[in-house]
């Protein structure tokens, strides 16, 4: 193929999930099957990218300074679930069995990447347990 077809197949392979057959398969269906579905992905990734922040007391994805879950009343504030990425935050509301609170680390401790304590959503996590209000808190 061309070189804009590979850069764009190498570019979407790493996506995570995404190996080279999925990456291939998701530029010819843009490109060549449902072109008018471009500018429909580009403006959403342009608007999300735009619009979408950090919650500023879990690290979840949000369109203002608290997403939708810390600014919830009926959520049980005393527990707190930490995980690793938003991903996992999705994973566990998707279940519907937590009712509690989220703190996301964006990312694990890897001395070998250079990832160290600074460099993950702690000094938020330690503010949250100096306030006094969590009990529970499930790892």
């Amino acid at each position: 193929m061309s070189d804009c077809f590979d850069n764009l197949v190498q570019v979407l392979k790493r996506l995570p999930g995404l190996g080279s057959r999925s990456a291939e398969r998701i530029a010819i269906h843009l490109l060549a099957e449902k072109r008018e579905k471009i500018p429909l992905v580009v403006d959403a990734l342009q608007t999300a990218s735009e619009k979408l922040q950090r919650c500023e007391t879990c690290g979840n994805l949000s369109e203002s300074a608290l997403c939708e879950i810390c600014a919830n009343p009926a959520r049980d504030s005393s527990q707190l679930c930490v995980v690793e990425t938003v991903s996992d935050l999705i994973a566990f509301e998707k279940s519907g069995a937590w009712r509690g609170l989220y703190h996301v680390l964006n990312g694990k401790l890897s001395p070998l990447k250079g990832i160290g304590p600074e460099n993950l959503n702690l000094a938020s996590f330690a503010q949250r347990f100096e306030s006094g209000h969590i009990t529970e808190v499930l790892f």
